[in-house]
């Protein structure tokens, strides 16, 4: 079923429009939300992942979190300088590193999920149970659609020359 054409297509009713509005007002909410919080929402993102499943390798972490591999290095080296991860070393491979939340990092993530959780409530207050039911259903369903087909479309997708850069500055994108 086609839900869109190129001459009826409009913002206000762009699926992806909405959610990149809405990532980026959540953004701005976390900014506020965490101001008073010892971690960022990007370390908020990375321990919730960790309390989760912990240890995992960067890489899995990356994909976890949607941070790219140098922004997430920057995130972890910040969380682990205040003591709320650790990196562990594979005994059988001393090449293999795994992050790991600590004991800090679960006392802090607590108090973080917390106000969250109360921000969160506020917002959603007016959404009933069976709106807030069915608005998650939605997103997972998306959630699933688009990492299939990002999935898809890097098994599919010819080796790219090393000559063109990946992620290069686009129009509307701040670096």
């Amino acid at each position: 079923m086609k839900h869109y054409s190129a001459r009826t297509f409009i913002p206000s009713r762009s699926v992806g429009f909405l959610v990149k509005s809405c990532a980026s007002l959540l953004a701005m909410v976390g900014e506020t939300t965490f101001e008073s919080q010892s971690v960022t929402p990007p370390g908020f993102m990375v321990l919730m992942s960790l309390r989760e499943r912990s240890p995992m390798s960067p890489s899995e972490l990356s994909i976890e979190t949607g941070h790219d591999m140098g922004g997430l290095t920057r995130v972890v080296d910040a969380l682990a300088r205040a003591r709320l991860v650790k990196r562990e070393r594979s005994q059988a491979d001393r090449r293999v590193v795994r992050i790991a939340i600590t004991v800090s990092g679960i006392r802090q993530l607590e108090r973080s999920l917390a106000a969250t959780v109360g921000v969160f409530n506020q917002i959603l207050e007016p959404f009933s149970n069976r709106d807030f039911e069915a608005l998650v259903s939605l997103l997972q369903r998306l959630h699933g659609q688009l990492h299939q087909y990002v999935k898809t479309q890097r098994c599919a997708a010819p080796e790219r020359s090393s000559a063109k850069p990946r992620n290069g500055p686009r129009a509307g994108r701040s670096s």
